[in-house]
Parts: structure tokens; C-alpha cells; sequence
């Protein structure tokens, strides 16, 4: 198996599994290689999975390269994510939703509370 970059170079691979926002590619391949390899954006925005030369899958956008990962018997990884889509990114995002709805939580309880307060009266 191997994949097909935008640049029309190839790399052996083992595996390729994308889940959600990120892109996961399993190869024999050094860690420097493969991240030589994937670190450059232009080169990963189109990448083609080529199975006893018939394309099988096609991956765009996991442009931003987050990390190599080792497994057992040689096998090395890296993942891939598309831009904004981190874990880091998301969480950042995340904390800003829960902050406006925490702002928009007490206005409505001070407004409750101001509706409360003339019906007593």
C-alpha cells in the first residue's frame, strides 16, 4: 500500500485510518522521514491511498501536522489534523463557548431576578 501526495510523490505505507478531524498513516518509515514528509502543507492537502494500483481512499485538507507516535514491531505513525481542528484548538474554542454561555446564564438570572422582584412589590 502507499499514498500519492498533492506533489505526486509516493511513500509505503502500512496503514491509513482517518477518524473525524485527523488522519492517522502507519509506516515502516523512519519518524524524521515521515515527518519530513508531512510537515509540509501544500504537499499533504491531497493525499491518495493507492491499494494494488487502484486509488482507494482520498484524504483533503489534514494539512497540519500534530505528532509521530511508535508502536510495537517498527512500526511508526503520524497524525494529521485539518486547520482549527487540534485538541488544542478545540479546547480553546470550547473554554470561549462556555465562557459566553456562563455570561449569558447570570444575565438571565439577574433578569429573573428583576421580574421576581416586581411581582413581590
Amino acid at each position: 500500500m502507499k499514498i500519492i501526495f498533492n506533489d505526486a510523490s509516493e511513500l509505503s505505507v502500512q496503514a491509513v485510518r482517518c477518524e473525524g478531524d485527523y488522519l492517522t498513516v502507519l509506516s515502516l518509515i523512519d519518524p524524521t522521514q515521515l515527518r519530513h514528509a508531512f510537515e509540509d502543507p501544500v504537499k499533504t492537502k491531497k493525499i491518495q491511498v493507492k491499494e494494488r494500483g487502484q486509488i482507494t481512499a482520498e484524504y483533503e485538507g489534514h494539512t497540519e501536522f500534530y505528532r509521530t507516535e511508535e508502536y510495537t514491531g517498527g512500526i511508526y505513525g503520524i497524525v494529521m489534523y485539518k486547520p482549527g481542528k487540534t485538541p488544542e484548538e478545540k479546547a480553546v474554542e470550547m473554554e470561549k463557548t462556555v465562557e459566553a454561555n456562563v455570561t449569558q446564564i447570570t444575565d438571565l438570572q439577574m433578569a429573573i431576578c428583576e421580574i421576581y422582584e416586581g411581582m413581590v412589590m
